[in-house]
């Protein structure tokens, strides 16, 4: 991984040094990064670059050019920012004990169809089908991301188009690499509604109820990472270490990252819908 982030340093380095002061523009492009004959979307923006795959219609890659790093470089199989799940309460209650086996394929390993690309209000709209449970019900999920210049806006919609009632966990997975600087460690606040008071704490395993909003501290890039979502969601936390230890003394200095899970309780009638909506913000805390 340390080699990966070095070529990631000095890739970031150069394409920043190529911006040259009013010449490069913001804007949305087509293409096929990983080769695999689909085009991806990019969003350039001054400060960071977002990369928006088709398989599971999540972030593959965020380059920060004030830290000159890739915020989702991390050590898992499937990793990204606003990865989707609709998951049973058994599969929910797995997440919440710390394992992520119970994860469903629905939506996450899905193909999206990219409905309209604006380059003009920056917008990328998706849409898939997911079929549900053992008994398939088909759930539309209709995806936009609005690209801003220090992060996104995403916005989604849920529909159930099954003949049945739809009872289920709508579940957005945000995944972030954060590192430790000397005894600086990674760090998150975030305000739980249940208590009505603000939390902070390091990068450890939780769980907490109508999150209005959740803010992280990376120390090595010296960036921070807000949240937020219209409706109070549910959240899951859980740290990705350096070692399998969660017990021993400096355990922030063994934070790889963090991998976030927003979820809603969502109830559907036949050809009912709900929205959701994250804002994602990123900021530069050098100065």
């Amino acid at each position: 991984r340390e080699g990966r982030r070095a070529a990631y340093r000095k890739l970031l380095v150069a394409e920043k040094q190529t911006r040259l002061p009013g010449v490069f523009t913001d804007g949305l492009v087509r293409y096929d990064i990983d080769l695999d004959g689909f085009k991806e979307c990019l969003s350039q923006r001054q400060m960071m670059n977002m990369y928006v795959h088709h398989c599971g219609g999540k972030i593959i890659e965020c380059d920060v050019f004030s830290a000159y790093k890739n915020y989702s470089d991390l050590p898992l199989e499937q990793s990204g920012m606003f990865i989707d799940y609709l998951l049973t309460e058994s599969a929910l209650q797995q997440l919440q004990a710390g394992n992520t086996e119970g994860l469903t394929a629905v939506f996450s390993e899905n193909s999206y169809q990219e409905i309209e690309l604006n380059t003009i209000r920056s917008e990328l709209k998706l849409s898939t089908v997911g079929f549900f449970d053992a008994v398939r019900q088909p759930v539309l999920l209709r995806k936009q991301y609005t690209f801003l210049s220090q992060g996104a806006q995403i916005q989604y919609i849920l529909k159930n188009d099954s003949p049945l009632n739809l009872s289920s966990y709508f579940t957005v997975e945000v995944d972030i690499a954060l590192d430790a600087v000397g005894d600086s460690a990674p760090s998150l606040s975030l305000y739980d509604g249940v208590e009505n008071q603000k939390r902070e704490s390091g990068i450890v395993f939780d769980v907490f109820h109508k999150v209005s909003w959740i803010q992280l501290e990376d120390p090595e890039g010296k960036t921070q990472f807000t949240l937020e979502a219209n409706e109070e969601p549910d959240l899951i936390i859980l740290p990705i270490y350096r070692t399998d230890s969660f017990g021993d003394t400096g355990q922030g200095q063994n934070i790889y990252g963090i991998r976030l899970f927003f979820y809603w309780k969502v109830d559907l009638n036949l050809g009912y819908e709900t929205e959701k909506m994250l804002f994602f913000e990123v900021k530069d805390r050098k100065n």
